[in-house]
């Protein structure tokens, strides 16, 4: 899974903290390989899985066959 955010700053205790401002950046959470970036991210075709507080959950199949959970952060 990845998170889409705008600013992203480790905390010292191993989780991950976002804060506003700054360019997009991914985020990956867990032990999953990072076998692609934010470009190929944009390519792929997405569908909304829901709406919530802090922003919008998509399920994105990749060009290269993987299929993802993607949260978008709100600003």
């Amino acid at each position: 899974a990845a998170v889409a955010a705008s600013k992203v700053e480790a905390n010292g205790n191993g989780n991950t903290a976002v804060a506003g401002g700054g360019a997009k950046k991914l985020v990956f959470f867990g032990n999953a390989e990072r076998a692609f970036d934010l470009e190929d991210l944009l390519r792929a075709s997405a569908e909304v899985l829901g709406k919530g507080t802090f922003g919008t959950a998509y399920k994105a199949v990749l060009e290269s066959g993987p299929v993802v959970a993607v949260k978008r952060l709100k600003d």
